[in-house]
C-alpha cells in the first residue's frame, strides 16, 4: 500500500491513526533528497507498480510528487493500493524543500541523501536505511517479504544495514554538543566569539530535542526529561558565560590515564560542568540526568572497548585488526540471548569520511550478551554457540551486579521525570567503585585485543599513584 503526501502534519495524523497502526506490520517513509534525480523520477514512474507489490500489510509513504496522469487517476480513487493525501495538486511540489527539511529534522537524518525511515508502526522506534534508485526495488522487496511471512525484524534490519534512530541517544547527543562548549580553547579563557557560537548551538539543539519530543509525544517521562534538561542547558550557560570568565580545570584521577580518548573527553567536560552546577547556589529540583548520561556514557564505551570488542573475536572477528572496527567480512555478528538478538558488527556511515564506522551496543544490550556467551542465562537459539570460547574473560558476579545498577540508573536517567541528587551520588559511587575495582582489568583486555597478545604491557599501579 502506498500514501503520497505533501503536507508534514498529514504524516502526524498517520502517527496519530491507531488504525494505520494495528493493519500494517512495517512502515517505509521514504525521505528523498531532491537533488536525486534518479531516485525521484524512478519514485514518480514506478510509485503505483510499489504500491501494489507491497500489498495490503506494508505500508509505504512517499513526498514525491506524482505524474499528472497517476495523479488524476488517485483523485478519480482507481486504485485501491495507493492514497492520495494532499490539499491541492497544484502545490505539492511548492513545499518540496520545507517538507524535506521538516523531515530530516523530525527523523535526525543528515542535510543530504535519500533514506528509507523503517518502523514496525509510525509510532515504534524507527531505523534508517540508505536507499538509491538501484537498491530501493531489493529493500521494497525484503520488506515486502517480511510483511507477509514475519521472522527476526532485527535480522532484516541488518540484512538492510540499517541504523536505529534512538531517542535516548538524541538526547545525549545533543548534552554532549552543548556542553562541549562550556570548555575553554585554552586553560582559562573562552574566545572572544564562543559566547555566540555557544548561544546558536544551545538554539539548534533545542530544536532537535523539541523534535525528539514530537517523535515521543506518547512518552510523558521522556518529554519531561526533555523539558528539564532545557532547564540544565540554561543554567549552565548562565554559568559558565555570564558568572565569571574562568573555568575551572578539569579534575582528572589516578585512573585518568587507563580511560580511552573518547571517556577522557566525556570526563573533560562532566568535570568542567559538575563545578558550575554542583554548587551551593543550584537552583531548586535541578534535574542530574546529564550528570548521570556523562558517568554511563564513559562506562559503556569502556565496556564497548574491552568486553564488546572481546565478544567480536569469541565470534570470529580478527583482532587486532578489526579491533572497534566494521568487519566487512563478517556476516551479522550477532548473539541471540533470551531478550533480544544482539549485534556486534553494525556499522552508521560518515557521508564526510565515507567511512563505516562501527556502532556501540547499548549497556544492557551488552550485558545479556556477555552473560549469554558466557553461558550464564539462556540463549534464544539452542543451536547458537561461541566460535571461540577460549578468548572470553570470565569477570567477578560482583561486577555484572555493578554492571546492572548502572544500567539500571542510567535507563532512569533517560526516562524518569526527576533525577534528585540522592540518584547521582548512587551513581558516583557505582563509578568511583568501576573505577577502583575493574577499569585495569578492563584496560588489559582493550590492550590485549587492540595490539595482540603478544605485545601487552600492562601499567605499573604505583605509576599512576596507586
Amino acid at each position: 500500500m502506498g500514501y503520497i503526501l505533501n503536507r508534514f502534519d498529514r504524516l502526524m495524523e498517520l502517527k496519530r491513526d491507531q488504525s494505520i497502526n494495528e493493519q500494517f506490520k512495517l512502515t517505509a517513509v521514504i525521505v528523498h533528497d531532491p537533488k536525486d534525480y534518479n531516485l525521484t523520477n524512478f519514485l514518480k514512474k514506478h510509485f503505483l507498480s510499489f504500491a501494489e507489490s507491497t500489498g495490503e500489510k506494508f505500508l509505504i509513504i512517499t513526498f514525491v510528487r506524482p505524474s499528472r496522469e497517476d495523479a488524476d487517476a488517485l483523485i478519480r480513487e482507481e486504485n485501491k493500493y495507493a492514497k492520495l493525501l494532499i490539499d491541492d495538486i497544484n502545490h505539492i511540489s511548492r513545499r518540496d524543500t520545507k517538507i524535506n527539511s521538516l523531515i530530516r529534522k523530525y527523523y535526525s537524518l543528515p542535510d543530504d541523501g535519500s533514506y528509507m525511515v523503517i518502523s514496525k508502526n509510525l509510532s515504534d522506534n524507527v531505523f534508517r536505511v540508505t536507499t538509491t534508485r538501484q537498491s530501493i526495488n531489493n529493500q521494497l522487496m525484503y520488506l515486502t517479504e517480511y510483511c507477509r511471512r514475519p521472522t527476526n525484524f532485527n535480522e532484516l534490519i541488518a540484512q538492510l544495514e540499517g541504523e536505529s534512530i534512538n531517542i535516548e541517544e538524541m538526547l545525549v547527543d545533543s548534552l554532549l554538543n552543548i556542553f562541549s562548549l562550556t570548555s575553554p580553547t585554552s586553560s582559562s579563557e573562552f574566545p572572544d566569539d564562543q559566547r555566540e557560537i555557544a548561544k546558536q548551538t544551545i538554539n539548534e539543539e533545542k530544536q532537535k530535542l523539541l523534535t525528539a519530543m514530537k517523535l515521543s509525544s506518547n512518552d510523558e517521562d521522556l518529554t519531561e526529561k526533555v523539558l528539564k534538561v532545557y532547564d540544565i542547558i540554561e543554567y549552565a550557560y548562565d554559568n559558565v558565560f555570564y558568572q565569571g570568565q574562568h573555568s575551572p580545570k578539569v579534575q582528572t584521577h589516578i585512573y585518568y590515564d587507563l580511560f580511552d580518548g573518547q571517556s577522557k573527553a566525556f570526563w573533560n567536560t562532566y568535570s568542567r560542568l559538575s563545578q558550575f552546577l554542583i554548587c551551593e547556589s543550584q537552583p531548586d529540583e535541578l534535574d542530574y540526568s546529564a550528570f548521570i548520561l556523562y558517568l554511563a556514557k564513559i562506562v559503556e564505551t569502556e565496556l564497548n572497548l574491552s568486553i564488546c570488542q572481546m565478544l567480536r573475536e569469541s565470534m570470529g572477528v580478527a583482532m587486532p585488526r578489526y579491533y572497534n572496527k566494521y568487519c566487512q567480512d563478517a556476516d551479522s555478528v550477532c548473539i541471540p540471548t533470551a531478550h533480544r538478538d544482539v549485534l556486534l558488527n553494525r556499522y552508521h556511515y560518515q557521508p564526510e569520511s565515507r567511512r563505516r564506522v562501527l556502532k556501540g551496543v547499548a549497556l544492557g544490550d551488552l550485558l545479556y550478551a556477555y552473560k549469554t556467551a558466557m553461558r550464564i542465562e539462556n540463549t534464544s537459539d539452542f543451536n547458537w554457540h561461541v566460535l571461540n570460547p577460549e578468548y572470553l574473560v570470565k569477570m567477578p558476579n560482583e561486577f555484572l551486579k555493578l554492571w546492572n545498577d548502572f544500567t539500571n540508573v542510567r535507563n532512569g536517567a533517560a526516562h524518569a521525570r526527576l533525577v534528585n541528587i540522592e540518584s547521582f551520588n548512587d551513581t558516583k559511587f557505582f563509578f568511583k567503585v568501576f573505577q577502583e575495582r575493574y577499569l585495569l582489568s578492563l584496560y588489559q583486555i582493550k590492550e590485549t585485543l587492540r595490539y595482540g597478545r603478544q605485545n601487552i604491557t600492562t601499567p605499573n599501579p604505583y605509576d599512576l599513584g596507586w
